[in-house]
């Protein structure tokens, strides 16, 4: 059974043509056809399923499901420490990570999350905006707050938690 109604899908397919370039997303699940206690992997094949799905409705996304256990390193380089986890990979060169099944109000922001990651980065925006001379615009604030980030002298590792109420 679909986890996107028909009804829902063609909304999402319209939504999701705003893809400006391809954008890679991969899924740590578990392998869940063993019980092994500890391992539990809930919401892992939902997860899986629900990507597809959203890419069988944009072929500009590019979902590769991998295994926590099984390639583990790669999992550490991304973030990721549990199982289920979807990473979204920028165009910017920084990623998205969703801890959990993506469903309810969290739906919605991974949509949006997909959409953002397949456009330019925000400096090239801004650096466009600049060259055209345009004062005072979301280019121009968005390069005096890059400037103001550029003064940490380090990277900052942001983590936000949500949940629906």
């Amino acid at each position: 059974m679909a986890l996107i109604r028909p009804e829902e899908r063609k909304v999402l397919q319209e939504r999701l043509q705003a893809l400006a370039e391809p954008v890679d997303v991969d899924v740590f699940t578990r392998d869940t056809r063993l019980f092994v206690p500890g391992r539990e992997c809930p919401g892992c094949e939902e997860t899986v399923q629900l990507m597809r799905e959203l890419a069988e409705l944009a072929p500009s996304l590019r979902v590769h499901v991998r295994d926590i256990d099984r390639e583990g390193e790669l999992a550490r380089q991304m973030g990721v420490e549990r199982a289920p986890a979807v990473v979204i990979h920028g165009r910017a060169g920084g990623r998205v990570r969703f801890v959990g099944p993506p469903f309810g109000y969290e739906f919605a922001t991974l949509v949006e999350t997909l959409i953002d990651s397949s456009r330019p980065a925000a400096a090239d925006e801004a650096g466009a905006a600049q060259a055209a001379g345009e004062v005072g615009t979301a280019g121009d604030r968005l390069s005096q707050a890059l400037a103001y980030l550029d003064e940490v002298g380090q990277p900052v590792h942001l983590r936000v938690f949500f949940t629906p109420t």
